[in-house]
């Protein structure tokens, strides 16, 4: 599970923003296809959605991939809008 993410396992956080109505093969596809990284590799792959509260993460586990989903994060700039990771 997600509590066993080694302390250097790497993280990707994919800058501007992915429509996250995605599955997990048309998340990997971004990460092969864009990123050009291995998404069965050890590493915890973030996407960003169009709102900016919501992220979706893909995880290999060896054998699957463990979906992440969050739509509690609020990052906010001066003016109260939720923004997300400049690319």
């Amino acid at each position: 599970m997600l509590n066993d993410l080694a302390a250097d396992a790497q993280v990707y956080l994919v800058t501007g923003y992915t429509d996250l109505r995605r599955g997990i093969d048309g998340l990997a596809t971004i990460v092969q296809a864009q990123l050009r990284l291995d998404p069965f590799s050890k590493a915890l792959f973030l996407f960003c959605g169009r709102r900016c509260d919501r992220i979706k993460g893909l995880l290999w586990e060896g054998d699957g991939f463990l979906p992440v989903r969050t739509s509690a994060l609020t990052t906010e700039d001066s003016s109260g809008r939720a923004v997300r990771p400049k690319q």
